[in-house]
């Protein structure tokens, strides 16, 4: 009976103590609270220490823990909130530094265990309130990010509302994004974010739940195709397929194509798509000078694999050449005629296509033997690379015009006048060079 009774003592003396634990961690988590304002650090230390010593207290009331958890996610949306604060003040202060840019996903995780291990509705109650004032508050701080530039963290403060969303319905509490059409509108300014921010996983996944949706974005199936590309072409198209079709008239898709194909090479099947992207946008003249590049360079391949054809007028004898100067001009007439543009490329352009084919010849006219048999025949292209230079000449001087400092204009103009034997001319261009 004796050892009994001191067992019995042990067991009713240890209750105490333990409960003392608990009591002590939840005084700690109030006393972190209440310093957040002089030391912040601090005061999340602390805070981690109260969860610590209050999960490590076996004997602690069922659902008890919540309290501690609650107060936790209060002290962190609490900094959110003063960040909100402080952004709505931006108009009169002039400035809204964000302090505590990742307490939002901290204050989320603290309520959401608060509601998890609650048993009273009271705080489970307290729990649901914190996390939807919570999501109201990051709304104000990520789109101040988003409008900073900071798309990781404005991502963060979405991905947290969202996650808020999801935590609610599962719980069967009040929810929040109710409406489609802000659920939605969340979403894609997510997906925004971590697509601009380069977090192509993260966004790719909030587009896919858009694109299901259907929602109203051309960007949604832009960003698909884009993220798709290199890693499942076939998946990546059906995106681009979609999007033009329920955007017929959407510039970016359609360059989003033309850029895939150039990365690629795959000069054939964007002539196409070109050409009926001009048929749709007879105004724009980035696409002609587009097409007119395309050209280009199939016939600078041509020009390195078979050299210079020129019929009996000294002209350049080759289909892509001809297109390429076809729609450099196109690209010209269209600036003019809307009275602003770039005129220096596409008129470079087509000096080079010139200089670069009497370049050429040139090469092909160094490798003959001189012999009396060969004279006559290199006299012929002599004379024929001075005409297309000839040709070159006032594309070149219309570019100098146009942009006095381009390295390589300069370069064509000392070559083509020295080749006249004008060197004054050519030593005047030289300086010029020799002084960028």
């Amino acid at each position: 009976m004796r050892k009994i009774f001191l067992l019995s003592m042990v067991m009713l003396l240890s209750l105490p103590y333990a409960q003392a634990q608990f009591k002590a961690a939840k005084k700690k988590a109030t006393k972190a609270a209440g310093m957040v304002a002089t030391s912040l650090d601090d005061a999340k230390k602390m805070m981690d220490e109260a969860i610590t010593e209050a999960e490590s207290a076996s004997d602690a009331k069922p659902g008890a823990i919540s309290k501690i958890y609650a107060s936790k996610g209060k002290m962190y949306s609490g900094l959110v909130a003063a960040d909100a604060d402080a952004i709505a003040l931006k108009a009169i202060k002039g400035d809204a530094e964000i302090r505590n840019g990742d307490a939002g996903p901290v204050a989320y995780a603290a309520y959401t265990k608060a509601l998890e291990t609650a048993v009273k509705k009271g705080d489970a109650k307290v729990a649901v309130s914190g996390l939807i004032s919570l999501a109201t508050d990051l709304n104000v701080v990520g789109r101040e990010k988003y409008g900073l530039k900071e798309y990781k963290g404005a991502f963060s403060d979405f991905n947290t509302i969202l996650e808020i969303k999801n935590t609610l319905e599962a719980s069967g509490n009040k929810s929040i994004l109710d409406k489609k059409e802000d659920y939605e509108n969340t979403l894609f300014i997510a997906g925004v974010s971590a697509y601009i921010g380069q977090m192509l996983p993260k966004a790719e996944g909030v587009f896919e739940k858009l694109y299901a949706a259907e929602y109203d974005n051309a960007l949604v199936y832009e960003a698909l195709f884009k993220i798709n590309a290199e890693s499942d072409e076939t998946k990546a198209f059906k995106y681009l397929e979609d999007g033009i079709k329920k955007y017929p008239d959407d510039k970016n898709l359609r360059i989003a194509e033309i850029n895939y194909y150039i990365q690629k090479g795959r000069f054939g099947e964007l002539e196409g798509k070109l050409k009926e992207a001009i048929k749709r946008e007879p105004e724009n003249s980035s696409l002609d000078l587009t097409l007119a590049n395309i050209y280009d360079q199939i016939y600078q391949k041509d020009l390195e694999k078979n050299g210079v054809k020129l019929d009996a007028n000294n002209k350049v004898i080759n289909d892509k050449f001809a297109e390429s100067i076809t729609y450099y001009q196109a690209t010209l007439d269209k600036i003019d005629k809307a009275g602003k543009g770039d005129k220096f490329v596409p008129t470079y352009a087509q000096g080079a296509l010139l200089f670069n084919a009497a370049a050429k010849l040139s090469q092909a006219l160094s490798e003959i033997p001189f012999s009396n048999a060969n004279l006559k025949k290199m006299d012929k292209m002599e004379a024929d690379i001075k005409s297309i230079f000839d040709e070159a000449l006032p594309y070149f001087l219309e570019a100098y015009k146009l942009n006095s400092k381009d390295r390589n204009t300069l370069i064509a103009l000392k070559e083509i006048y020295a080749r006249k034997g004008d060197f004054d001319t050519s030593n005047k261009y030289k300086k010029e060079l020799e002084a960028l």
